[in-house]
């Protein structure tokens, strides 16, 4: 829509064919139906893509303050949370709605439920082929998203994928996997954790070596970890799965503490709490569920007695509460993500996001292999990539 309202603003004859019944659907989930349009607290450093050097070239020309400009010019009153930029009804519909307007406005045709078949190259023009039409055109801009979210209902109807379409003229697809995803871990004792929230640092391992860390509130699930931090994390982890690695992550419930004051923290706790039991030393310092399984995960019973003979498990169980360690096991499903990671290579585009394979072919959004943190910086890339494909596909 984006690509569509931009191009037409530069007077082109623009017409949208979506698979779907309607166009912008996705938009209705994002923000848990709010819709975080973008965010003030934008750098390049929130994003994960082939080369960040070529995506911050697209940013400079289209940022968050220009999507903030963009949407107030289409008459959407706006909300600022804490640099989380919303609409000011906090409603995802109301988005849609007035991108839709925009569409109507522009004289911009939408074809829905129109799955397309195939795509080529005749006589300088494409020739895209759907269901049951043929349409031709001068320039052809990929907005197809991906398979991140998509129902079965969706994922049923016909036509082929953006990333067929790509191939079809000799791009590459980096391997499409989930991100902003729960994370399934091997132990088998997550059942007795279930349902636990707790603010938490999540450090992730390849093998002894840390390679990203993010802080936040954690949910422990039957089968693994969720939450905005497994989400940050999970893009990441998707790819070093995919490529054979091994992945542990070591949860720390204790943060506000460094491993040094902790240790003392726990000597202090030892010593106050002589005579008494396990469970009474545990008591009130981390989840009560997640006590029971401290205590039975360091080989001690609830009605131990804590003494100088048990000073040190109950020490070393103690620390678990700072350096709980979890095997990785995979992902949920990229039915469960909010978005992908991985796609069509930047190195494969130009600065105006067209094709270095076929001219005329542009592509924007998802189908490119960029993807953002939680916080709007997805929904960011959209507006961007969108603006500039929309931009230039009709300047040519």
């Amino acid at each position: 829509m984006m690509a569509a309202i931009a191009a037409a603003k530069n007077g082109a004859n623009v017409f949208i064919l979506e698979k779907n019944e309607r166009v912008g659907k996705k938009i209705l989930s994002t923000g848990n139906g709010k819709c975080n349009l973008t965010n003030l607290d934008f750098s390049l450093d929130k994003y994960h893509s082939t080369d960040n050097r070529l995506l911050g070239d697209y940013f400079d020309r289209f940022n968050e303050k220009s999507t903030i400009a963009f949407f107030g010019e289409c008459g959407l009153m706006l909300k600022n949370k804490s640099g989380y930029i919303y609409p000011s009804c906090e409603q995802a519909s109301v988005v849609l709605d007035v991108l839709r307007h925009m569409l109507d406005v522009l004289g911009i045709k939408e074809y829905t439920e129109a799955g397309v078949k195939e795509v080529k190259k005749i006589d300088d023009r494409f020739v895209i082929k759907t269901v049951d039409r043929e349409y031709r055109a001068d320039r052809l801009i990929i907005a197809c998203g991906s398979p991140a979210g998509v129902s079965n209902k969706d994922k049923n109807m016909p036509g082929i994928s953006g990333y067929d379409i790509a191939k079809s003229f000799g791009h590459k697809i980096i391997d499409v996997l989930p991100s902003l995803v729960q994370v399934e871990c091997e132990e088998n004792f997550f059942n007795s954790i279930a349902g636990i929230r707790a603010d938490c640092c999540i450090t992730l391992f390849d093998e002894n070596k840390a390679i990203a860390r993010e802080n936040g509130e954690l949910q422990l699930t039957n089968y693994g970890i969720s939450g905005i931090p497994v989400f940050q994390l999970s893009g990441l982890i998707s790819r070093e799965l995919n490529s054979g690695k091994k992945l542990y992550a070591v949860l720390d419930f204790m943060e506000e503490l460094d491993e040094e004051a902790f240790a003392e923290f726990i000597k202090g706790r030892i010593h106050s709490f002589r005579g008494e039991t396990v469970e009474n030393y545990f008591l009130g310092m981390v989840n009560k569920k997640l006590c029971s399984l401290i205590i039975k995960l360091g080989g001690l019973k609830p009605s131990d007695i804590v003494s100088d003979e048990l000073a040190e498990p109950v020490f070393m169980a103690s620390l678990m509460m700072k350096q709980f360690v979890v095997t990785i096991k995979s992902t949920k499903g990229i039915d469960s993500a909010q978005v992908c990671t991985g796609g069509v290579s930047l190195c494969e585009v130009d600065r105006k996001l067209m094709s270095l394979k076929e001219d005329g072919l542009y592509f924007c959004g998802e189908i490119l292999d960029v993807d953002g943190k939680c916080g709007g910086y997805n929904l960011q890339w959209a507006w961007t990539s969108g603006y500039l494909a929309g931009t230039y596909a009709s300047l040519e």
